[in-house]
Order: structure tokens, then C-alpha cells, then sequence
């Protein structure tokens, strides 16, 4: 193959990997979904003779497989990262995301109460943080903050 279409097809899997990564949220189904369209087209090419040598085509289509996985689990890395430094809220990352919901609500239930300045306000508030200490002992979870 010509050198600038390997180049542009390496390319091609580290954008589709980006995207794929943030439809689906997982590394092995972006690996899944790269290896099925490229096997797809790779098929093609073969049966309209396109493609001679079949086996570099298959080095080729594994190794664009591997570089769509490792692309999805630096990004997928790199976004959770940049959210739990430049973000308090971090839904990307995985096991945090209840904690850290609990979290964000209190703290929009705090500026509701400083906007306000209602009593009625304070009480609700009042009643949410019981509610929350509540499921969190019944599920043995604790927030941070």
C-alpha cells in the first residue's frame, strides 16, 4: 500500500476512536465497532480485487484495531483526568458518579438558599440532607466533599 494511505487511514481509526469513544463510553466497543467497519470494508476490497495480499491486509486491519483501543482508553484516561481537576462533577469516570451527583445537588441547594433567602427554602433544604443521610446509611455509602 501506498505509504500517505496507511498514513491517512491511522489517522482516519484515531478520530473515529475519539468519536466512537464518546458515543459509547467504552474502549472494548470502540476496539469492537473499528474492527467490524474495517473488516467490512476490508472483505470489499478483496472481492473487487483491490486488495492481492491478504495477508498484510489483516496485519493491517489488527494493528488499526489496536491503535483505535489504545486511542479510546488515552482519551477516555485523559478526559476523566481533565474533569476531576478542572471540574468538581465527574461523570465520565467510573464507581464516582453517585457519590459526586449527591454532591453537586447539595451544593445547587446551597445557591438556591443564598438567592433566596427563604425560610421555606431552608427547610427543604433541611429535608434533602436528612433524605441523604438516610440512603446513605441504608446503602452504606458515604459522600465526599
Amino acid at each position: 500500500m501506498n505509504f500517505i494511505v496507511v498514513i491517512s487511514l491511522v489517522i482516519a481509526t484515531i478520530l473515529l476512536a475519539i468519536v466512537f469513544e464518546k458515543i459509547f463510553q467504552s474502549p472494548s466497543l470502540v476496539a469492537i465497532t473499528t474492527l467490524g467497519i474495517f473488516l467490512i470494508i476490508f472483505s470489499i476490497l478483496i472481492f473487487t480485487s483491490v486488495i492481492t495480499d491478504i495477508s498484510v491486509g489483516l496485519i493491517i486491519l489488527i494493528l488499526l484495531t489496536l491503535i483505535a483501543f489504545i486511542t479510546a482508553v488515552i482519551y477516555k484516561f485523559f478526559i476523566c483526568i481533565c474533569e476531576r481537576f478542572l471540574r468538581r462533577c465527574c461523570n465520565t469516570c467510573p464507581n464516582n458518579s453517585e457519590n459526586i451527583d449527591d454532591y453537586s445537588n447539595n451544593r445547587n441547594n446551597d445557591e438556591l438558599i443564598e438567592t433566596t433567602g427563604n425560610t421555606e427554602a431552608i427547610e427543604l433544604r433541611s429535608n434533602v440532607a436528612q433524605n441523604n443521610r438516610i440512603k446513605n446509611i441504608r446503602t452504606n455509602r458515604y459522600r465526599r466533599f
